[in-house]
């Protein structure tokens, strides 16, 4: 168990885990269980995946879903390179 896992659950101090819709930011299964720790916070909290163990906070988990990060495609880091290093040198000018 990592030191950051077994943080987040102390916080929890025993919190029980319930299943909850939505997808793991990790491995993109639908398999989360959510447990609360102080009713008076909203966000406080963690999102467990119980397929890749992956275990984050609610906020954290509310930003990966809400702007997931994706892989650029093939060919596009030369296009996006190419198009600074034009501007750049246009701006020396």
């Amino acid at each position: 168990m990592s030191d950051h896992y077994s943080g987040m659950l102390s916080l929890l101090c025993g919190a029980k885990f319930q299943d909850t819709p939505g997808k793991c930011t990790k491995c993109d299964e639908e398999n989360l269980e959510s447990a609360h720790g102080n009713p008076m916070r909203a966000l406080s909290g963690i999102f467990r995946c119980k397929s890749c163990g992956n275990v984050e906070s609610t906020t954290m988990h509310l930003a990966k879903s809400m702007f997931p990060v994706q892989k650029m495609p093939d060919g596009a880091l030369p296009f996006y390179l190419d198009s600074i290093t034009e501007k750049e040198e246009s701006n020396d000018e």
